[in-house]
């Protein structure tokens, strides 16, 4: 071979991927990552969709993704605090791949697992290499598997919440079982999703509340929780998403759906915006929202109020940092799939089909729900609102069997 080109491949930089449930983390996993962390650059991926069990019935119908994805990643950086800004929300090895060429372009992608699946995985990664597939494209000058050693399992650890064995679970773990997790014990945080008890979370996690109270708490201070679960026995009150029991005579006041929904939706665009700033390299605010107390009427004469919406700047930029190619992000067309593309996979979204009204335009638009959420693309803006929106719409493509029963009777 000659020099020049050992010279050009030693300078192209390692990229190590490693991807999984990791639900619930443990220190085998932590093994796996820090051995990833050895190379030019690493990332773990992990499918942000996918909690509860697998089946009906039968040993698929065991829980094996028991934590939400927010509170599965808030364990994994517990564990290792180093994998913070280190993890990618993907649904598989090759939507990984692709993430990593898109951001990487051609360089040597190292898979990291143990020696059993890493053969299979890096057969079936380098089949993809440089194809066109349905997961997307990526061409990477080799791929290669660097073996992590199988040192626990989370099947171990979920045995030991199903059985109560706080020792067993630590063990499995590699970490103290009250280790303290958004607020409470890893071994009782676990619990809480896998056996189904008070604190299970919305379907929409972190990003839109069921609803919310403001109350004093024991220093008298006024704080606002989120609830999950409200008790109408005596006594009288409201579980919420610590743990806590709030009474009623210590509730001043439920926080409004319209409050909740905005502060929800703030937190989306944020997320938004520093999506776009980390990928561009550059600090301003590209997205923001409007509300409007405009009226409008339907077909049969009753009004409603315009629905929010999120906008984009109307303006063309070229970004430092960009792909090569240095493609413009054309206008607010292309600034507004950038958001969509967010907005669609935030964890639990699901699509409801095409529906058109009187929202805006005449023609069938694109929506998907999240928790309570309606989100409708519209040609460029991105409209949002509580399921009560979808009274504002004439026509829905019924075949569309996955949205939910309250959603379609609202």
């Amino acid at each position: 071979m000659r020099l020049d080109k050992l010279i050009t491949e030693a300078e192209i930089p390692k990229v190590a991927i490693i991807f999984g449930r990791f639900n619930p983390p443990h220190f085998g996993h932590k093994g796996a990552w820090q051995k990833a962390a050895q190379y030019d650059n690493w990332y773990v991926g992990t499918n942000p969709n996918t909690q509860g069990a697998k089946g009906k019935s039968g040993k698929a119908a065991e829980n094996k993704d028991p934590l939400p994805y927010e509170v599965k990643v808030a364990a994994m950086e517990a564990i290792m605090p180093e994998i913070k800004g280190h993890i990618i929300p993907e649904t598989n090895w090759w939507s990984l791949a692709t993430a990593i060429y898109n951001k990487h372009g051609k360089v040597h992608l190292v898979i990291i697992s143990d020696a059993e699946d890493g053969a299979g995985f890096v057969k079936g990664l380098a089949r993809s290499n440089g194809v066109e597939g349905r997961h997307g494209y990526y061409h990477f000058a080799d791929i290669t598997h660097d073996a992590a050693p199988r040192a626990s399992s989370a099947t171990d650890l979920r045995a030991a919440i199903k059985a109560g064995d706080r020792e067993a679970f630590a063990k499995a773990a590699g970490v103290d079982a009250d280790m303290k997790i958004q607020g409470k014990p890893y071994f009782d945080l676990v619990s809480h999703y896998l056996m189904g008890t008070e604190m299970k979370e919305s379907s929409l996690g972190k990003i839109v509340r069921e609803s919310e109270i403001t109350y004093l708490n024991d220093k008298g201070k006024k704080v606002t929780g989120s609830v999950v679960k409200r008790s109408t026995n005596s006594p009288k009150g409201y579980f919420l998403d610590t743990g806590e029991f709030v009474s009623q005579q210590r509730v001043i006041a439920k926080e409004s759906l319209e409050e909740s929904l905005n502060a929800s939706i703030s937190k989306v665009v944020d997320d938004i915006n520093n999506k776009f700033n980390e990928l561009f390299g550059i600090n301003t605010a590209m997205y923001s929202t409007k509300t409007s107390n405009r009226m409008w009427t339907r077909g049969d004469g009753s009004r409603y109020k315009e629905p929010a919406y999120i906008y984009p700047a109307e303006e063309t930029y070229i970004f430092k940092n960009y792909p090569e190619t240095a493609q413009k992000f054309d206008g607010t067309q292309a600034l507004t799939d950038f958001a969509w593309e967010h907005i669609t996979s935030l964890p639990g979204a699901k699509s409801i089909g095409k529906i058109k009204g009187e929202f805006g335009s005449s023609e069938y638009s694109e929506a998907y729900q999240v928790g309570k959420v309606i989100f409708i693309r519209d040609n460029f803006v991105i409209r949002y609102g509580t399921k009560s929106l979808l009274r504002n719409t004439d026509v829905w493509k019924q075949e569309n069997e996955s949205v939910e029963e309250d959603v379609m009777n609202p």
